[in-house]
């Protein structure tokens, strides 16, 4: 279940990101924009990849050193200190690699499209996205998957609209044609 919740907090975490870029430099050059994009997700992801590693690794050693003290022994080099570092990377590696993966939606109708079709493409795919994991995370926790996928998709509309505002509020001569 680990690597699920990887997969669902890096795909948010990188489309969400990436988004938020896409639309702050929506209006500059398209390979300013498609630069800034790409490496705004190549850093979210090695971000997350520092940060689930970091906090991965300090939980799994806290975990290991409370049951070397209620054991009295030192369990360094065991195979289960072995499987909690190995488990610690792997965790990272999919947190980063999910973040990526996600990161990409909102990027690549810049490819294929240009000015307003190409944000309207990007903005309604990474939606796609946002509601597809609220779905999946809806039946993975038997709970409504209505409710799930309309949760998620409201917060991701608040975050298109206050990235828009902002976009409008600091760039405001830079048109969305």
């Amino acid at each position: 279940m680990k690597g699920e919740r990887s997969a669902v907090r890096g795909g948010i975490d990188g489309c969400l990101s990436v988004l938020g870029i896409v639309i702050g430099a929506f209006g500059s050059d398209p390979s300013l924009l498609l630069s800034a994009a790409l490496s705004g997700n190549f850093a979210n992801g090695m971000s997350n990849l520092l940060a689930a590693f970091s906090s991965e690794t300090a939980l799994r050693t806290a975990r290991i050193g409370k049951l070397e003290r209620s054991l009295l022994v030192d369990l360094a080099g065991t195979e289960l200190d072995q499987k909690a570092r190995s488990g610690a990377r792997k965790e990272a590696a999919a947190d980063a690699a999910a973040t990526i993966v996600g990161g990409l939606v909102p990027i690549v109708p810049f490819v294929f499209f240009r000015g307003m079709a190409a944000l309207g493409v990007s903005i309604v795919g990474s939606l796609l996205q946002i509601l597809m994991i609220g779905v999946w995370t809806g039946k993975a926790a038997r709970e409504g998957v209505v409710m799930s996928a309309l949760k998620l998709v409201v917060l991701a509309i608040f975050t298109v609209l206050m990235c828009l505002v902002i976009h409008r509020t600091v760039a405001p001569r830079v048109p969305f044609a």
